[in-house]
């Protein structure tokens, strides 16, 4: 099930798993750990206009994203790509993304527990 108030697409991840619940949650658990470091590789590369880190750094995030169904967040990472550091729309997408990587997290948490 994927809604704006579901960031990730549990359909989508639980073909990728066989639906196997607790492979579920580990998926998950090694995206969000790995997204965040991606954000603040992309958040570096902006500083020092590094254009291929950033790409390299975004495109790794919205295969993952997509990966697990976490389908705007893959969007938000492909415009940022395309946009490259030090672009006219960075601190906005930076933040964007940023708040999107936020609803992940809280769903991940939540899913962890049920």
């Amino acid at each position: 099930m994927h809604s704006e108030a579901t960031p990730v697409d549990l359909a989508h991840l639980e073909r990728y798993t066989g639906g196997d619940g607790a492979l579920n949650r580990e998926v998950l658990e090694l995206f969000c750990g790995q997204a965040q470091d991606l954000i603040t590789g992309l958040q570096r590369a902006d500083r020092e206009g590094d254009v291929q880190s950033w790409r390299a750094h975004a495109h790794a995030l919205k295969g993952g994203a997509r990966g697990i169904g976490a389908f705007h967040l893959g969007a938000l990472a492909a415009a940022l790509e395309q946009e490259g550091p030090q672009g006219p729309a960075v601190t906005q997408g930076l933040g964007d993304l940023a708040a999107e990587m936020q609803r992940v997290a809280d769903f991940v948490a939540v899913y962890r527990r049920a």
